[in-house]
């Protein structure tokens, strides 16, 4: 009877013995025949028989809450690929934002830091984009940003940076989403 506790509201003694029976293995593949969960099949882990059932009976409100870590991904990949493009398309708008120090530490001229940065921005921004690694490649963006804050100082740039910095850290903290190429239970 601890069964039906754990079993939502409307279920029959049937219906619980054969979750039971998933559960337990003892059970390959049902499908049901009860008109709230019409089609959902019954598998053999209860994680994939939980999955299913939510599926078939999320509202609105829970796709949309579900879907929204992918929608943050998508636009901060985005922007980060506008702003890595940009950075070819019209280096000398941006050879401005490279400060003298970083040319004297590396020896580089500020053009070669501009396509080099452009070039991170770029490839970091296509594996957001795809989900691949994406609490690594959401803190990497986010402290690059912090970084350019903190250059840029305080002003318009620098809290229009703080705030998709503070997208991206958000990204990081809650790492894979459903659309992600990384599964959702990945730590790293």
């Amino acid at each position: 009877m601890v069964m039906a506790k754990l079993m939502p509201k409307g279920w029959a003694r049937e219906d619980i013995e054969e979750a039971y029976g998933v559960i337990t293995g003892t059970v390959q593949t049902k499908t049901r025949s009860d008109a709230s969960v019409q089609g959902v099949k019954m598998r053999s882990t209860p994680i994939q028989m939980e999955s299913q059932l939510q599926r078939k009976r999320m509202s609105i409100g829970d796709y949309l809450k579900m879907y929204a870590p992918s929608v943050v991904r998508y636009a901060m990949s985005l922007v980060v690929l506008w702003f890595g493009i940009q950075q070819f398309i019209d280096t000398s708008s941006w050879l401005a934002y490279v400060p003298d120090s970083a040319v004297a530490f590396t020896h580089l001229n500020a053009t070669v830091l501009v396509y080099l940065n452009g070039t991170i921005e770029v490839v970091f921004g296509t594996l957001l984009m795809f989900g691949w690694k994406t609490r690594w490649v959401a803190l990497i963006l986010a402290l690059h940003l912090f970084d350019i804050m903190y250059i840029v100082g305080y002003g318009e740039i620098g809290v229009r940076d703080f705030g998709l910095a503070m997208a991206l850290f958000t990204i990081f903290m809650n790492g894979p989403d459903v659309l992600s190429f990384d599964p959702p239970y990945a730590i790293a």
